[in-house]
């Protein structure tokens, strides 16, 4: 059983409600006449379960087979037939070109950058040309850069809490816009959260095409 497996096992991010940016996500794929969508690090699959509710063919990718059960559990409930994949997210096992859209929230950072480029890599392989992505950055800003053990430059291993053992990459904007340099870019959004009146959460909220 991975680390992963463990977080879902106990319980943890169970979300139901969807994203703000994947309701946007959604509104625009409608505007675009995209169909079939893939939530890449799908978890539980608030997302999963959001989008196919909305009319699209939805895929979803995990590396925890804990987080794919309930997610297909969900699924099921609201009579939806399950796209489910157990795999890794820097080896899509996806064709060429498959995909009208892509969204990775809170994923893609919980990897070490060589996996992290790969991955985006990958995503690019699978969109068709004019694919929609919507894709999460941990930033360097956030409050808890610097915690943890550093295994590379900007990538740390909680030691501590619900994510300890899992890896967590920060990005600053051109990082970002070199990891991305494939795409086009038509969006970039630094995003903050306070907790407990001290605590900063940051990420980048990115938004292109291929």
């Amino acid at each position: 059983m991975n680390v992963w497996d463990m977080v879902f096992k106990n319980g943890n991010y169970l979300f139901t409600e969807p994203e703000w940016c994947v309701r946007r996500f959604a509104e625009l794929a409608k505007i675009r006449n995209l169909n079939r969508i893939l939530d890449l690090g799908c978890g539980a699959g608030r997302h999963v379960v959001f989008l196919a509710k909305h009319g699209f063919e939805t895929h979803g990718l995990d590396i925890s087979i804990e987080a794919l059960k309930i997610c297909q559990s969900r699924l099921k409930n609201e009579g939806i037939e399950p796209l489910l994949v157990q795999a890794n997210m820097s080896d899509l096992p996806y064709p060429n070109g498959f995909f009208d859209g892509v969204i990775a929230i809170a994923a893609v950072y919980h990897l070490k950058l060589a996996e992290l480029k790969q991955t985006i890599d990958e995503i690019h392989r699978i969109l068709k040309p004019g694919g929609l992505l919507l894709i999460e950055f941990k930033s360097k800003q956030s409050h808890s850069y610097g915690f943890g053990v550093e295994i590379e430059k900007d990538t740390f291993v909680q030691v501590e809490g619900v994510e300890t053992g899992i890896p967590h990459h920060y990005s600053d904007r051109p990082e970002i816009e070199t990891l991305m340099s494939k795409f086009n870019i038509f969006e970039i959004n630094h995003l903050e959260r306070i907790s407990e009146g001290i605590y900063r959460s940051s990420k980048w909220e990115v938004w292109a095409e291929k």
